[in-house]
Order: C-alpha cells, then sequence, then structure tokens
C-alpha cells in the first residue's frame, strides 16, 4: 500500500479489508523502530508517520486528532482498536496532566522510544558488537560493571532534565534548559554554570515531586534522545577505557593482561566504533522486555 496516496478513512478501511493493523507513529525516527518492533511478531501491520496521512502533520498532536477522527467515523461491526493504533510518546504528560482519553491512543509509559534502549538488557547487545573480548569475559560481571559506571555518570543529565521539567510545568519558571532545545546545548558553558547555580532548589523540586538521581527517573524525565545520546557517549568512553580496567583489575583480567602484554588486551573496543554506531547498535535492541508491553498492545490487534 502506497500510504502516501490514502486518507485516514482510506487507511482504516484498508486495515480491515486486508487484515494487517495500522499503526500511526509521531515522525520519521518512530518509523524503522516500531517496523523492527513488528516485524518479530505473529501478525502483520503498516507503521505509518502521521504526517504522510492526507490532512495531517507531524507530532503527538496530530496522532491524538488522527484517532478522535477514526472514534468520530459512523460504527460498524468492527471495532476500531482492532485495526488501527496511534502511538505517543509519554513526554511529561503524566506532570501536567495531560493523559489523553482515547481507547485507540497508546502512551508510551517512558519519555519517548529512545528512552527504552537505555538499560542493562540493551547493554549486552551493545558489548557484544562494541568490544574485542571473547564471550568467556563478556559475562554479567562486566555488564553490571559498566552499567554502574553509566550510573554514576548521570549527575549533569539529571539536573538539566529537571531544569527542564520545571519549565514544561510551572508557567511562572524562566527554564535555562528547556525540552525544545537539541542535546548538544547541555555542553554549553554559560548553561551549565546557570544549572550549578541552581542545583540546591532542583534537587528540592525533585524531592517534592518524589523523583530521585537514577535511570530510572531519566528514563521518565528526560528527553529520550538526550538521554540516548547521554548514555552513548559515556558508553564510548567506558570501553574506551575498559584495557585500563582489566591492566588493573578492575574487571576479569584477559589472558594477555595476565601475562602482562597490556597492549593486547582483549578488551579493547573494535575499531570504528563511536557512540553514533553504538546508538544504532541500541536501536537494533528491539527484543528487550523493556518492550514487551508494547509487543502486547500490539498483539491484541486483529484480536478474533
Amino acid at each position: 500500500m502506497e500510504i502516501m496516496e490514502f486518507t485516514l478513512e482510506e487507511i482504516y478501511i484498508q486495515s480491515i479489508m486486508t487484515k494487517i493493523a495500522s499503526v500511526i507513529v509521531e515522525g520519521v525516527d518512530d518509523v524503522p523502530v516500531y517496523d523492527s518492533i513488528c516485524s518479530y511478531l505473529n501478525k502483520k501491520y503498516y507503521v505509518i508517520a502521521v504526517e504522510n496521512i492526507d490532512g495531517f502533520s507531524e507530532g503527538s498532536a496530530w496522532v491524538i486528532k488522527a484517532m478522535e477522527k477514526v472514534l468520530s467515523m459512523p460504527t460498524s461491526i468492527h471495532d476500531p482498536k482492532n485495526y488501527i493504533l496511534g502511538i505517543i510518546d509519554k513526554d511529561v504528560r503524566n506532570y501536567r496532566n495531560e493523559i489523553p482519553q482515547n481507547d485507540l491512543v497508546f502512551m508510551l509509559n517512558q519519555y519517548s522510544m529512545e528512552s527504552h534502549f537505555v538499560s542493562k538488557e540493551t547493554l549486552k547487545g551493545i558489548i557484544n558488537k562494541s568490544i574485542k573480548a571473547t564471550s568467556n569475559l563478556k559475562n554479567e560481571d562486566l555488564n553490571d560493571f559498566i552499567f554502574q559506571k553509566i550510573q554514576e555518570s548521570i549527575s549533569e543529565l539529571y539536573l538539566y532534565s529537571l531544569e527542564a521539567l520545571k519549565g514544561a510545568t510551572d508557567s511562572t519558571y524562566t527554564a535555562d534548559f528547556s525540552y525544545s532545545y537539541n542535546y548538544g546545548r547541555i555542553k554549553d558553558p554559560l548553561i551549565k554554570q546557570k544549572i550549578d547555580i541552581k542545583k540546591p532548589s532542583l534537587l528540592i523540586y525533585a524531592n517534592s515531586l518524589g523523583i530521585t538521581e537514577c535511570i530510572h527517573s531519566l528514563k521518565n524525565i528526560s528527553k529520550g534522545k538526550w538521554l540516548l545520546s547521554y548514555f552513548c557517549e559515556h558508553l564510548e568512553k567506558i570501553f574506551q577505557n575498559l584495557p585500563s580496567d582489566c591492566n588493573n583489575s578492575h574487571i576479569k583480567k584477559c589472558q594477555f593482561c595476565i601475562n602482562e602484554v597490556i597492549t593486547k588486551c582483549q578488551y579493547k573496543i573494535k575499531e570504528g566504533i563511536t557512540d553514533t554506531t553504538i546508538k544504532s547498535f541500541a536501536l537494533e535492541e528491539v527484543i528487550s522486555t523493556e518492550l514487551d508491553y508494547i509487543r502486547n498492545r500490539l498483539n491484541s490487534m486483529l484480536a478474533a
């Protein structure tokens, strides 16, 4: 089906006729991820960016409008939730009391899709593709060691995310870092200086909401693209330092470091691996259990 040629009504009717469910997503970055998730399921799906439907534009608001339009269509013997679904990011809707009340809108339980790929489970696949270590070295202890280092590095992003959250939920507050900013602005020294000054008040704000400094909190309050970029940047640095960790016995020593041939350490990062390639590896981990609740909702479509 050439999606660009169809209206929302035609897409809905096509799904009923072909028994291939339509999944409407916010934008271009969502299409390949959801398509990969759907490819592991036993049913067939069209994954369509909402902007490619006649009369609609990109973004969550348009996904919601599309699903509201489906509900306003004349009723039939077919239950629309079996044939069409709009998936939106959570963003900070829960903090703004903006949860859509529509059975055809499925809201993620983390800030955005990218947030789901920052986990110990995803890390296993990334490690396998990024470092040269043999299988006996790529064990759970290594996974725990690396993820703990990630946990220890999140303070900066945590404060920036609190600042953005406060700005998004308090109309009287002037935020120095907002969700509209791209990730690169986290490195602006002037912004960093302002956020550091605000640190005590931001921690009080977090405490008032029951938010603590951990990966789980970041998955809910940090923009998913920020979190994934931060995660991958720090992973590259950690991977680069693994030979030193091996030599210093911070992790299980490889056979070369045991024999003091440190230049041949098996924990070396593979050639050409950067934070960008690490990000692509992360986004390939679509069988993660963190995505089970999404798979369950997709599997509920086309019910008998």
